[in-house]
């Protein structure tokens, strides 16, 4: 079910995704795919930023 919102954007299932998968809670420990959740956490924070940006001017 995480894996679903995740998959879907959603940036607090991608946070906690990467959390489970660099710490191994309720899931093999796997770093290089806890690295691909917080890529995709920092690339849809960094496109919010932006979005906010184009909205102040």
């Amino acid at each position: 079910m995480v894996e679903k919102a995740a998959k879907q954007g959603n940036d607090k299932a991608q946070s906690n995704l990467e959390r489970m998968y660099y710490l191994g809670i309720g899931v093999s420990q796997d770093h290089p795919k806890a690295k691909a959740y917080l890529n995709q956490v920092y690339l849809n924070k960094l496109q919010d930023a932006c979005n906010d940006c184009k909205l102040l001017k």
